[in-house]
């Protein structure tokens, strides 16, 4: 379940990501905004250390929903008197 919940967060940081970019890209090209021009010069370095970042970010927020989870059932577990009652 560990693997499943990294997966699950790494492939939802990347396409949102990504559809974040998109979006960012095509009206920082088509609407006159001082915000989105920024996008417009955004360099591929810049790209890449950001999806780097959020993985990492995102990687650490898997590990801790993981922990709660276990610390979870294992308080539930004890609590409703094992599984050799």
């Amino acid at each position: 379940m560990n693997k499943v919940v990294r997966y699950e967060v790494m492939l939802q940081s990347i396409i949102s990501s990504v559809l974040v970019f998109f979006i960012f890209f095509i009206l920082g090209k088509t609407v006159d905004n001082e915000f989105l021009k920024i996008f417009k010069n955004i360099d591929i370095f810049v790209i890449i250390w950001y999806f780097i970042i959020l993985l990492g970010l995102g990687l650490l927020l898997a590990k801790r929903f993981n922990r709660k989870l276990f610390s979870f059932t294992v308080n539930t577990t004890i609590k409703a008197g094992g599984i050799n009652d």
